[in-house]
C-alpha cells in the first residue's frame, strides 16, 4: 500500500469542516467524493483463511471444501467484503463468524454454486447480507498443479530485493540470494569472501558433500578458473582442515595466472601443489604401486624421470630400481657439488657395473722411500758429482737439500724444484718450480715466484707477495700480511693486514688493527675496504670501518661507512658515525650521533639516543625525550602546550606554510592520529584565527578516541565538525555546485542523503531537487520525514490561508494498521472507513463504449446491441466497474474484455435483462462478475 503523507488540495480545508474529502475533485459532496475508477483489495484462497483488515474482495478457488472465517463485526462497523466462489468442481465454501455471531441470523453461511458471490457488511453487532448473486453458468478450467506446458522461456524466483529460499518438509534446504549466491544446507555466508556456492552437510554420517559422475569417453573435469590476469592471479582447489583459515591449515593445488607476478609458488602460469600447516604426505595407499614424477609431457613411457616404487627404491632413468638409489644416464649420471678436504681415515669409492663400493686406504699399495745403509767411504760421499741435488738426511728424514740455485734446511723443509728459492726451518717450504721465494721458518711456505715467509707458520700463497709473524698469511697478489695470524684472502690482489690478527680478504683492501684473541681480528674483506682498528671489520666494497668494534656488514652493492667506537652499518650506502651509532640491513640508512640507530630504508637519525624504524624517515633527536622538540623558522616553542614540530613562517609572500604532494592512484593523507585511548582523548585538525587559543576563534575537524567518555562532541569514535567563536559557514564556492551530504557508507550514488544545490534547494532522498525542500522517501512506501509534536495519525493538508495544518477527528490515518479514516473518528476499523456518505463517478453511454480509468458506475441506454469493452485486467487489478442497463429487453449490452482476457472464465458476458445491474473486478489477470442485481 502507497500512502501519501501530504495531501495538498486547494479547497480541502473548507471541505473538511463538513468531513467531506475529494479525490480527483476540489469540490466534494460527499464524506468521500471519487471522481475517477476504483480499486479494492483482491485476493484468491484455496484453503481455510480468514478474511482481515486488508481485504475487500476474497475469490475461493479450492477443489475441495473449505472455509473463510469472518473478523469480529464489533471491532469493524461498517466493513465490507466481497465473496466469490469460483470452484472448478463446485467445492462447498463455508462462511464461519467468531464470537457466536451471525451471517443473517444463521451461524455460518454457504456457498455452494461455481461463481456465485455475496457481499457482507458489518453492522457493529453481526454481519448481514447486502447482495448476492450468481451470473450464470461459470466456464473456467480447473487450475493444474505439476507442471505448466510454457511455449516460450518463463522466469521463476522473485522480482524484488529479496532472497529465494527452497524448502523442504517445511523447512529451508536450499537458498538462492539477492546478490545470486547459492547456499545448500544453510542460509550463512562466510562474511570476508562471501561463496558464489556453498554446500554445508551439517553433522552428517555421509562421507559425501559434492560428487561429480558422467559417462564421456574424455577427461570429465571438476574445473575452477579464474579469468583475471591480475598480477596476483590463480585458480586454486584447497581443502582445508576443521581448524584452518585461508592462512593456514590446507593444502592447495593451483596454477597462477597469465601475468602472475606475485612471486609466491613460482612465476606466470606455473602449476604447484603444496600445504601450511603441518607435514605434506604424497603417496601411494596401494601395496608395490610406484609413485612416479615426470616432467616434459604426459607419455609415461617416454617422460617419466624419477620413480618411488613400492619398495622404497628411488629411480632415476630407470622404471625398475632395484637398489634403494639407482641412477642411470647415457654419460655422466652422477655430479657432487662442495666436496670437502678428505682424511687419511677416509675410503675410496670403486665402481663396478655401475654398483659403487668403497675400498679402505689400507688396501692401496704406495710407493715408500727407505734410507741408506752399507756405505762406502771410497765411493759414497757428501755432494753430488752431476746435476743432482744433495741431500742430507736424520734418521732416514731429509733435514737439508742443496740444489744448484735452491737451498733446503731443515726436517722436511722443500724447495720443490724452485730455482733461486730458499726454505730454511723445519717443514718451511717453496711450492713447486716456484722463483725467488724464501721461506724462513718452522712450518714457513711459498707458494708463488717473488714472494718471501717469515715466522712459524708464515704463509705466503701470492705473487710479489710477503707474510711476516707466526702463522701470518699472504694469500694474494701483491700483498703483505705482518703480524701473528695476520692474514690477506685468495684471489684478490693488493691486499694489506697490518697487526695480530689483522684480515684483508678484498681487492686493495686494508686492515690494520692488533689483537690477542682472533674473535676480536680486525678484517677488511671486500674489494677496496678499510678498516682500521682493533676487531675493526669492513665486510663490503668499498666500504669504510674505523674505530674499535667499528663494523660494516656484508653484502653491500653501494659502500658503507662506520666511524666510532662499536659503529655498525649493515645498510648500502649507511652511515654511521658516533659512538655506537648503527644502521641496520636497510639502504640508504643514515645514523649520526651517540647511540644513534637507523633501521629504515633510506632513512636518518641525527642525535644522540636518536632511533628510527621505518623507511623513507628522517628522525632527529632521542624520541624518549620528551621535551624534545624540532624549530622551523622559530624556537619559541608554546609554555603550555610545548610543540613537536613548529614551522613558522614569519612574515611572508608565500601563502603555504606547510604543503604535502604526492603522485599515487588511492588517497593521499594528511593525518593526526591520538594513540591514547584515554576517556578525553581525541585527534583533531585545528585552523585557529590570528586572536584565537585552546578555546576561542577555532575551527575543529576530529574524531573521538576509542574510550572517549567526555561527553563532548559525541561519544566514543564519533567524528566532528565545529567552531567557537563566529559564524560556521559551510558550502560550495564554484556557480551550480552541490554541498551534499552522506551516510552509511562513502559511495555517492547508494549514499548521499541530503544536498544543498546551486540554486539553494535542498533535496532529501534526491539529488535533483526542483523545489526549496524537496524529500524522497523512495519506495517502500516511507515518507521520509518526521515531524515531531503533531498527534499521531495526523494527515497534513494545507488550509485556506496556505497553512499545513490536521483535523484528526475528520482526517486520519492508522499507520500501524495501514487504516484510513474520514469522518470516522480516530479509530478506523478497516482499510478505509468512511462516516458518512461516498460518492463515486456515474456516466451514461448510448453507444459502444470502452471503460475508462476514471468510470466506476456505467449506465448503459442503447437502442440495438451495444459493446461495453474493458481495459486490460493486468493493468486494472483491483478496479471495480458496476454496469446497469436500462434500455428494452431487446438491446443486448455485450461486456467484451481486452484481447484475449476472459469474464468469469469466457470470453464475453451479455446483460440481456432491463435494469440488471453487474459489478464486476479484475484480479490483474481477468475479470469476474462480482455481483448481479
Amino acid at each position: 500500500m502507497k500512502f501519501q503523507l501530504f495531501v495538498v488540495l486547494a479547497l480541502m480545508s473548507s471541505s473538511l469542516i463538513q468531513a467531506q474529502v475529494g479525490i480527483g475533485t476540489t469540490t466534494p459532496n460527499s464524506t468521500l467524493d471519487v471522481r475517477g475508477s476504483l480499486s479494492a483489495g483482491y485476493r484468491t484462497f484455496s484453503t481455510a483463511t480468514s478474511a482481515t483488515a486488508a481485504d475487500n474482495t476474497i475469490v475461493f478457488t479450492g477443489t475441495s471444501a473449505s472455509t473463510i472465517t469472518l473478523p469480529d463485526a464489533t471491532a469493524c462497523i461498517g466493513r465490507v467484503y466481497w465473496i466469490k466462489n469460483t470452484s472448478t468442481n463446485a467445492s462447498l465454501l463455508t462462511i464461519n463468524t467468531v464470537s457466536s455471531q451471525t451471517i443473517e441470523g444463521l451461524a455460518t453461511w454457504a456457498v455452494t454454486q461455481v461463481n456465485k458471490s455475496l457481499q457482507v457488511i458489518s453492522n457493529g453487532t453481526n454481519w448481514v447480507i447486502t447482495s448476492e448473486s450468481l451470473p450464470g453458468n461459470s466456464a473456467g478450467t480447473s487450475w493444474i498443479q505439476g507442471g505448466n506446458n510454457t511455449t516460450a522461456l518463463q522466469n521463476i524466483g522473485t522480482t524484488s530485493n529479496y532472497d529465494l529460499p527452497f524448502i523442504t518438509n517445511n523447512s529451508e534446504k536450499m537458498r538462492l540470494t539477492s546478490t545470486g549466491r547459492l547456499a545448500i544446507g544453510t542460509a550463512s555466508f562466510n562474511g570476508t569472501y562471501p561463496e558464489k556456492f556453498l554446500v554445508d552437510a551439517g553433522t552428517t554420517t555421509s562421507v559425501n558433500a559434492i560428487v561429480a559422475k558422467g559417462t564421456i569417453n574424455n577427461y570429465l573435469q571438476l574445473n575452477i578458473q579464474n579469468l583475471s590476469n591480475g598480477s596476483s592471479a590463480s585458480s586454486d582447489v584447497v581443502a582445508t582442515a576443521d581448524n584452518g583459515s585461508e592462512t593456514t591449515n590446507y593444502v592447495d593445488m593451483g596454477i597462477n595466472g597469465s601475468v602472475n607476478s606475485s612471486g609466491i609458488m613460482g612465476a606466470a602460469n606455473d602449476a604447484y601443489l603444496y600445504n601450511v600447516g603441518q607435514n605434506l604426505l604424497i603417496g601411494t595407499g596401494s601395496a608395490s604401486k610406484s609413485l612416479v614424477f615426470m616432467t616434459g609431457g604426459t607419455v609415461q613411457s617416454s617422460n617419466e624421470r624419477l620413480r618411488i616404487d613400492g619398495n622404497g627404491n628411488v629411480g632415476i632413468g630407470t622404471s625398475v630400481p632395484a637398489y634403494k638409489l639407482q641412477v642411470i644416464a647415457g654419460s655422466n649420471p652422477l655430479w657432487l657439488g662442495g666436496l670437502q678436504t678428505g682424511s687419511a681415515a677416509d675410503s675410496f669409492l670403486t665402481v663396478s657395473n655401475g654398483v659403487v663400493r668403497r675400498v679402505g686406504t689400507s688396501g692401496i699399495n704406495a710407493w715408500g722411500l727407505t734410507g741408506n745403509a752399507s756405505t762406502n767411504p771410497t765411493t759414497n760421499f757428501i755432494g753430488t758429482t752431476d746435476a743432482q741435488a744433495f741431500i742430507i738426511k736424520t734418521n732416514s728424514a731429509q733435514c737439508a737439500r742443496f740444489d744448484l740455485t735452491s737451498i733446503a734446511l731443515g726436517t722436511g723443509a722443500t724447495t720443490a724444484n724452485s730455482p733461486q728459492s730458499y726454505a730454511f726451518g723445519t717443514r718451511a717450504t717453496i711450492g713447486f718450480n716456484k722463483l725467488n721465494a724464501v721461506a724462513i721458518g718452522t712450518d714457513a711456505t711459498v707458494n708463488h715466484d717473488s714472494a718471501f715467509s717469515i715466522g712459524v707458520n708464515a704463509i705466503t700463497n701470492g705473487l710479489n707477495s710477503f707474510s711476516i709473524g707466526t702463522g701470518a698469511n699472504s694469500n694474494s697478489t701483491n700483498s703483505f700480511a705482518v703480524g701473528r695470524n695476520a692474514v690477506t684472502g685468495y684471489s684478490i690482489t693488493d691486499g694489506v693486514a697490518i697487526g695480530g690478527y689483522a684480515s684483508a680478504t678484498g681487492n686493495n683492501s686494508l686492515a690494520i688493527g692488533s689483537t690477542s684473541v682472533s674473535g676480536n681480528k680486525t678484517t677488511a674483506t671486500a674489494s677496496n675496504s678499510v678498516a682500521i682498528g682493533v676487531t675493526a671489520a669492513a665486510n663490503s666494497t668499498s666500504a669504510i670501518a674505523i674505530g674499535t668494534n667499528a663494523t660494516v656488514g656484508y653484502g653491500l652493492s653501494s659502500p658503507g661507512v662506520a666511524i666510532g667506537f662499536n659503529t655498525i652499518v649493515n645498510g648500502n650506502n649507511g652511515v654511521a658515525l658516533g659512538a655506537g651509532a648503527t644502521t641496520s640491513f636497510a639502504a640508504n640508512s643514515t645514523a649520526i650521533g651517540g647511540a644513534a640507530t637507523a633501521t629504515g630504508a633510506n632513512s636518518t637519525a641525527i642525535g644522540y639516543n636518536a632511533a628510527v624504524t621505518q623507511n623513507n624517515a628522517l628522525i632527529l633527536g632521542d624520541r624518549s625525550n620528551t621535551s624534545l622538540a624540532v624549530g622551523i623558522g622559530s624556537e619559541s616553542f608554546s609554555g603550555s602546550n610545548r610543540e613537536k614540530l613548529l614551522v613558522d613562517a614569519g612574515t611572508t609572500g608565500s601563502v603555504n606554510a606547510i604543503v604535502g604532494r604526492g603522485t599515487i592512484n588511492n588517497y593521499l593523507q594528511l593525518n593526526i592520529q591520538n594513540q591514547s585511548n584515554g576517556a578525553n582523548a581525541s585527534s583533531d585538525v585545528v585552523a585557529t584565527a590570528d586572536n584565537g587559543s585552546e578555546t576561542n576563534n577555532y575551527v575543529d575537524m576530529g574524531i573521538n578516541g576509542s574510550l572517549n567518555a567526555s561527553g563532548i562532541m559525541g561519544n566514543a569514535n564519533d567524528a566532528y565538525l565545529y567552531n567557537m567563536g563566529q559564524n560556521f559557514l559551510v558550502g560550495t564556492g564554484s556557480i551550480s555546485k552541490s554541498l551534499v551530504f552522506m551516510t552509511g557508507g562513502t559511495s555517492q550514488t547508494t549514499n548521499e542523503r541530503m544536498r544543498i544545490d546551486g540554486n539553494g534547494n535542498v533535496g532529501v532522498g534526491t539529488n535533483n531537487p526542483g523545489n526549496k525542500l524537496e524529500v524522497n522517501s523512495g519506495t517502500g512506501g516511507v515518507s521520509g520525514l518526521r515531524l515531531k509534536q503533531l498527534p499521531a495519525g495526523s494527515v497534513l493538508f494545507t488550509n485556506s490561508t496556505a497553512d499545513v495544518t490536521q483535523n484528526n477527528g475528520n482526517l486520519y490515518f492508522d499507520a500501524t494498521n495501514y487504516r484510513l479514516g474520514i469522518a470516522a473518528g480516530t479509530t478506523p476499523t478497516s482499510t478505509l472507513q468512511v462516516g458518512g456518505s461516498v460518492s463515486l463517478p456515474i456516466t451514461v453511454k448510448t453507444g459502444a463504449y470502452t471503460a475508462a480509468a476514471s468510470d466506476y458506475t456505467i449506465v448503459v441506454n442503447n437502442s440495438g446491441t451495444v459493446t461495453i469493452a474493458l481495459p486490460a485486467a493486468a493493468t486494472s487489478a483491483g478496479r471495480v466497474y458496476i454496469i446497469k442497463k436500462i434500455s428494452g429487453a431487446a438491446n443486448d449490452v455485450i461486456i467484451d474484455p481486452n484481447g484475449s482476457e476472459t469474464i468469469d472464465a469466457v470470453t464475453t458476458r451479455t446483460i440481456t435483462v432491463q435494469f440488471d445491474t453487474w459489478m464486476i473486478q479484475s484480479d490483474g489477470t481477468s475479470w469476474y462478475i462480482i455481483s448481479k442485481s
